[in-house]
């Protein structure tokens, strides 16, 4: 239970804050000097889309590999 939960939260914090991220990586890439449209913000943009992926794949392997606990059923008195 607690797995999904923290599944769903990454995946529906991914979806709120796009909009933010691209506008983040175009004003990095082109204080970089990378002009939009160019080869080099094209590859600045996929490199850092690259990293944000396997920052998400490591944190989605991190939260699979936590060892389960079983749920308790409670007592009837």
């Amino acid at each position: 239970m607690k797995r999904a939960a923290l599944l769903a939260l990454l995946v529906l914090s991914g979806c709120a804050s796009r909009q933010e991220i691209a506008m983040d990586d175009d004003a990095t890439c082109q204080s970089y000097g990378a002009a939009p449209g160019s080869p080099a913000y094209m590859q600045c943009r996929m490199q850092r889309d690259g990293i944000r992926q396997q920052g998400a794949e490591a944190r989605r392997t991190a939260i699979l590999a936590q060892p389960m606990t079983p749920m308790v059923a409670p007592q009837m008195r």
